[in-house]
């Protein structure tokens, strides 16, 4: 772990990226003022600036004064109050996570906003773990909702939900040729395939690059996903879909993120992490994962020097 002399050389190093793992029923918003918060504990525990001096002059008028400097009490944190507050962060994210979602998510602090914006806009693939259940449908296709309906599961297998869940992917990879304009078995369109996975020129609309079940123990099932532009409803509504498809019904029971890019759960602080010393060194380690694989520079004051 990074280690400070001091507050302000750690607010300087605080510009940059930092994945963290958000836990499932905790807003966006209280995962950013927690992390805020924590930051703004730890370096004001940290060794200050000296305190401001100021200029006194004392004695009588009609006699040599004595000019001195003291400590200017009106500068000490007892009087000011804390040197960091939440006003001297900015904080964003990447790519939003859902309330009921939970996994990997890139938070961007002070300079690091403009790296989560080239993130977002750049709309890397994410890598999702969708859990399931069969048996029973609910009014908003998760867990918390009303049931509306109890079905047999009985005749579902492995081999159907994996027949089902290959079919949806083969539907949203066509979905994705078909609005490029180009014909299927065009070489313009074989060349630009080949540069990676195409992004639909939508950016609100949900595209699945891959789909397969990694689970299966009924009624649970788990599904692994590669998408872009997806949203946690989506995936309740995809989980829905795929009971009706296996003629039974089925309800969502969680979603995490396990990826996003190249950034991963090994890369995620957990909550009891979300410290100084760990979110230094996860920043400097976020900062060479960009640089070495999608060539964001992080900014220099967010360099590890101290």
């Amino acid at each position: 772990m990074v280690k400070f002399r001091d507050a302000a050389a750690a607010y300087k190093f605080l510009n940059g990226v930092i994945c963290v793992y958000k836990p499932p029923c905790v807003p966006v918003k209280q995962v950013q003022h927690t992390i805020i918060t924590n930051l703004c504990r730890d370096l004001n525990a940290l060794p200050g600036r000296p305190i401001e001096q100021r200029v006194e002059i004392v004695g009588a008028t009609n006699e040599p004064m004595l000019v001195k400097m003291v400590p200017n009490y009106a500068d000490d944190p007892l009087a000011c109050g804390p040197r960091y507050t939440h006003d001297d962060f900015r904080c964003s994210w990447a790519t939003h996570l859902g309330l009921f979602s939970s996994g990997v998510l890139l938070v961007g602090i002070n300079d690091g906003t403009r790296l989560t914006y080239k993130l977002h806009t750049a709309r890397l693939t994410r890598g999702f773990k969708v859990h399931g259940q069969l048996g029973k449908a609910t009014d908003t296709h998760f867990w918390n909702g009303r049931t509306v309906e109890r079905s047999t599961h009985g005749h579902v297998t492995r081999e159907k939900i994996d027949r089902v869940v290959a079919h949806m992917q083969s539907a949203h990879q066509g979905t994705i040729y078909e609005m490029t304009g180009l014909h299927r078995d065009s070489q313009t369109l074989y060349d630009l395939a080949s540069q990676g996975p195409i992004r639909p020129s939508d950016n609100k609309l949900p595209v699945l690059y891959g789909i397969k079940c990694v689970h299966f123990k009924p009624p649970d099932f788990t599904l692994e996903i590669q998408s872009v532009n997806e949203y946690d409803k989506y995936f309740w509504t995809l989980v829905h879909d795929l009971g009706v498809q296996l003629k039974t019904s089925a309800h969502c029971t969680g979603v995490q993120c396990v990826r996003q890019g190249k950034f991963d759960l090994s890369n995620a602080l957990l909550r009891k992490h979300w410290t100084l010393p760990h979110i230094a060194s996860n920043m400097d380690e976020c900062r060479q994962l960009l640089e070495a694989s999608i060539g964001l520079a992080a900014p220099e004051s967010a360099r590890l020097t101290v």
